[in-house]
Parts: structure tokens; sequence; C-alpha cells
């Protein structure tokens, strides 16, 4: 009796190791995949030619070609983005529901860097932002989950990261 208590402990030890490897291999699988498309998408952000328009958004162009990388490459794991950020579906679409494949925010360097000297200039930066030319860099966020069948939904984990400056 005191070997099949043993053998059990063991045995019951060696499943949840087992388990606790195949999570960690899930979420490895499943972010460096999201790191490979955040990474190709940045490529296509920062080398494609026309990259905003006159707004600071982000052209419709660049959009359709992101959501169709998006759809050739497999990624399929959406969720709701954060304030401030314009979430696409995979059609191309813009969302605010939990139907975001990827959320974009576009920030204007320009007028941030104004905000920041109005301390130094008492309020009248007029001449400074005059003459900075257009700039902006952009966030992006891709999410990824466990991909595990009874606990997918649980965990909805995200890649953030940022464009160079780009100019007009």
């Amino acid at each position: 009796m005191r070997e099949s208590i043993g053998g059990t402990a063991l045995f019951q030890i060696t499943i949840v190791f087992l388990l606790l490897f195949t999570g960690v291999m899930f979420i490895t699988i499943n972010h460096s995949k999201a790191f490979a498309v955040k990474d190709e998408i940045l490529d296509m952000i920062q080398n494609s030619p026309n990259v905003y328009d006159d707004n600071g958004n982000i052209t419709t162009a660049l959009v359709d070609d992101i959501t169709e990388y998006i759809t050739d490459s497999g990624y399929r794991i959406t969720n709701q983005c954060p304030e401030g950020y314009t979430g696409y579906t995979r059609n191309g679409n813009v969302t605010s529901g939990k139907d975001a494949s990827i959320c974009i925010r576009s920030v204007n360097v320009a007028e941030n860097y104004t905000k920041d000297l109005a301390k130094i200039c008492n309020g009248d930066c007029s001449y400074i932002n005059d003459d900075l030319p257009n700039m902006y860099y952009f966030d992006i966020i891709l999410f990824y989950q466990i991909d595990a069948p009874v606990i997918q939904d649980a965990f909805k984990l995200q890649v953030n990261s940022s464009t160079r400056i780009l100019y007009s």
C-alpha cells in the first residue's frame, strides 16, 4: 500500500510539470508569432512612402496592406483597443469593439514637443511650432493568447511597439 501511494504522488507531480511545460510552449509559440507579425507591420509602416494623411491618420492604402498581411499570416487573435487607439479588423474596417486585430495610434511629435516647451517659453511657442516639420510616430498593439482549448479566452496578452519618427 505504501508504494502505491508514493507512485501516485510521483505521477501527479509528473502530470503537473508536463502541464506547466505545455503551457510555457503555448505562450512561447504565440508570443513569437505575434512578434513576427508586429515586426513586419512596423517595417511596412516605416518603409511606406505615404504613411499618414494631412490629419496624421494612417492612410487607407497602408491599412489595406497591413490587414491583408494579417489575414495572409493566419494571425487571428482579437481584443478591444485601449483609449486613444484606432482598432482595425482583419477586413480593414475601423472598430471600437472586441474584434480589433490591431490597434494603431498616431502621435504628433511637434505638438507634444510644443506642450513640453510651453513651460520654458511662457506659453507662447507658436514661433517654434511653425518651424517644425510634420512628424509622427505610430504606436501599435497586437494581441496573443494561450492557444489551449480550455483556457483559450482566459488570458489575452498584448505586444506593444512604436515606429521611429516619420517625416512628411
